[in-house]
């Protein structure tokens, strides 16, 4: 067997009618529902078709939870409590994150990061990779999400407006742990609009 990646299929994903739902479209529609572990507890991650040896049809999905893992991150990041990212983000996301925070924002524009689930108006997926690696199975999800929020700036209401690209990450090789975790995260766009 050969250890080069071999991508089954990628699958474009548009938005459905509502804000934060999503409907992945391919010729077939197997579903499959899978789980992200976010402080100790299962978190859905959203329905997205995929090959019938990727699915399990036991777990349940929903593309809201995938709003509270880029909430409970932005949070952590707002905090400063960077050690609370293990577990939620594989350790190259971290160590690129930390880069970019380092060198690009301010602790007053981390302060004002922190997002509720209610912030995030629109979560889309945007590509389904699904890749074997010798006997290894993987899928990748690319998400894109876009939030807006009131906050108080030098004692004037401001719109933050920001964007984030975030891949969540899932091995589903057989006997594996069904968790997803976050392998890449970055804020693309961060706008402080005043009346």
């Amino acid at each position: 067997m050969s250890a080069r990646p071999r991508y089954y299929r990628s699958v474009s994903c548009l938005p459905s009618v509502g804000p934060s739902q999503a409907v992945c479209q391919t010729a077939r529609r197997p579903s499959v529902r899978s789980h992200f572990v976010c402080a100790g507890r299962d978190k859905s991650v959203g329905e997205c078709s995929q090959r019938a040896d990727y699915s399990d049809p036991s777990q349940t999905a929903s593309i809201t939870d995938v709003d509270d893992a880029i909430s409970r991150v932005t949070q952590v990041i707002s905090d400063g409590q960077y050690a609370d990212l293990n577990g939620l983000l594989t350790k190259p996301a971290r160590i690129s994150l930390m880069r970019d925070l380092d060198r690009n924002w301010s602790e007053r524009q981390r302060s004002l990061l922190a997002l509720s689930r209610d912030d995030i108006q629109i979560s889309s997926p945007r590509k389904v990779y699904f890749i074997r690696i010798a006997d290894k199975k993987y899928c990748d999800i690319d998400m894109a999400f876009l939030a807006l929020k009131w906050a108080p700036i030098n004692s004037i209401e401001a719109l933050i407006f920001t964007e984030i690209f975030a891949r969540f990450h899932r091995e589903y090789t057989p006997h594996c742990i069904p968790e997803w975790t976050i392998a890449f995260f970055k804020v693309t766009r961060f706008e402080i609009l005043r009346r």
